[in-house]
């Protein structure tokens, strides 16, 4: 792991993390909730962290801002709506570093109903083998999936929390070198639920396309993309 790419992603929670605490303050969110953060919070923002410790902080953090997001969306108030929408997508942030030190084992979540969209909105571009977890942010709620697919302009995500085509998400994995990528995306197309055991090529999930990503992001995939050997689909 690149130890820039490692520090910048750790920093990258942590900014998200610190926008999150100013927002239950300005919010006043419930004290529970407000004190779940705080928690989460502190365990980030150490003055320094080394890489064996990532997993292990992001995990806890991860468990107070579960219990924050549980929190708020019980009280059910539309002015906290800014704030779910703030620890759901840090949490997103945080789970991809919360398995720095896993390799994928099985895909999350439990079977549900999925729609498959037509042949014509599949990608057909060059697509690299990775294996990687993704946290999601979408519609204000946090979930997971895996990838073994990549691609300079999109990415399929493994997952029976299927969104609907044209479903708006952010998405956030880290690369075989540490460095994290938050991405805004859209459900283009997506694979049914067949039952029982799925195979690699045969798994439920969604294929995402890129709609936004920082400059630094994009250099990141693309370099990956280019010094990894590519596999050709014909969909």
């Amino acid at each position: 792991m690149s130890q820039t790419d490692f520090q910048n992603s750790y920093a990258r929670a942590v900014e998200s993390l610190s926008v999150v605490a100013r927002l239950a303050q300005a919010l006043e969110l419930p004290a529970q909730a407000r004190e779940a953060i705080e928690k989460s919070f502190r365990q980030m923002s150490v003055s320094s962290v080394a890489a064996s410790e990532v997993s292990q902080r992001s995990g806890y953090a991860m468990d107070h801002l579960r219990r924050a997001l549980e929190l708020i969306q019980q009280a059910g108030e539309e002015r906290f709506e800014e704030a779910s929408r703030s620890v759901a997508r840090t949490l997103a942030i945080l789970y991809p570093l919360s398995k720095m030190a896993d390799r994928p084992s099985g895909l999350p979540g439990s079977p549900g109903p999925a729609k498959m969209g037509t042949g014509s909105e599949r990608r057909q571009a060059r697509r690299l083998d990775i294996q990687a977890e993704i946290g999601i942010e979408s519609d204000s709620n946090f979930f997971m999936g895996l990838t073994e697919d990549i691609s300079t302009g999109g990415i399929f995500i493994a997952t029976y929390d299927v969104r609907t085509i044209g479903s708006p998400m952010t998405i956030n994995f880290t690369l075989p070198d540490g460095h994290l990528v938050s991405a805004e995306g859209v459900v283009r197309w997506v694979r049914e639920y067949q039952g029982g055991d799925s195979d690699a090529e045969h798994m439920p999930g969604m294929g995402v396309q890129f709609t936004a990503l920082t400059e630094q992001d994009q250099h990141a995939i693309e370099a990956f993309v280019r010094y990894r050997q590519p596999i050709f689909y014909d969909d």
